[in-house]
């Protein structure tokens, strides 16, 4: 019906016939929206039935039913022949329609989507419920259990630990310092000794033999005493790295 309307069936006006002929045209282009908004400003510049009736279609073929049913009411409120208040009343009744076919839609929406949470609130409220039961059952477990009193303390089993290394134990450690420094100090005073002595031994005066026999002999005895001591103290680290406890578990205490 717009397609074929001819330019001078409506409206009067020329600003507001220049959009009516404007809309016509984007409403053959199926450009709706664009069909709408000429139509909205000619009918605001000029109040027409036939431009009212061709804004409602626009709106209508756009899906916005609201708007398209508003003007149809505006339509029936107007003069018209009955005819046209008959097409009116059809286009209207379809709009409802649709309007209730999309509120039927929206509410089937939102009723799956109110499913849907509370479907995810039960889930919840389960897991709940479930973790609240294995709680207590852990402390009805740990109530069964027979009480102990402070004096049924114990050292239980020692705990196990890696096992140190042979030489990392500081008693040994200690005794083969000390022997080796004794060895090494008994070698030096033993050298001096033998030095002494060889020097006795070319001494040019009777004194001075002597002294260094003297010296050679003291030295030596201290040479001897340190060596001897220092290997005692070797024999003895050796005694411990053979005899220390190679337990790897520590004492706890459990109640």
């Amino acid at each position: 019906m717009l397609a074929a309307a001819p330019a001078a069936a409506a409206p009067r006006g020329r600003a507001a016939k220049a959009q009516f002929v404007n809309g016509v045209a984007a409403y053959g282009r199926s450009d709706y929206a664009a069909a709408s908004t000429a139509f909205g400003k000619s009918y605001a510049l000029e109040v027409d039935v036939e431009t009212l009736f061709a804004w409602a279609q626009a709106e209508r073929k756009q899906g916005h039913c609201v708007q398209a049913s508003a003007l149809y009411v505006k339509l029936l409120d107007a003069k018209l022949p009955a005819e046209n208040k008959s097409v009116v009343r059809d286009q209207l009744a379809e709009c409802k329609h649709i309007l209730a076919d999309q509120a039927r839609a929206d509410q089937a929406r939102a009723d799956q989507a109110r499913a849907d949470q509370a479907r995810a609130d039960q889930a919840r409220a389960d897991q709940a419920r479930a973790d609240q039961a294995r709680a207590d059952q852990a402390r009805a477990d740990q109530a069964a259990a027979p009480p102990r009193s402070a004096a049924s303390l114990h050292v239980g089993p020692r705990e196990a630990t890696a096992p140190s290394p042979w030489f990392e134990d500081p008693a040994g450690d200690t005794l083969l310092g000390l022997g080796v420094a004794g060895v090494l100090g008994g070698g030096v005073w033993l050298l001096s000794a033998h030095s002494a002595a060889v020097d006795s031994t070319t001494a040019p005066t009777y004194d001075q033999f002597q002294a260094l026999d003297a010296k050679a002999r003291s030295r030596g005895m201290v040479g001897v005493i340190a060596t001897g001591a220092g290997a005692a103290l070797i024999l003895g680290s050796v005694i411990r790295y053979a005899t220390r406890s190679t337990s790897s578990e520590s004492p706890t205490v459990t109640g």
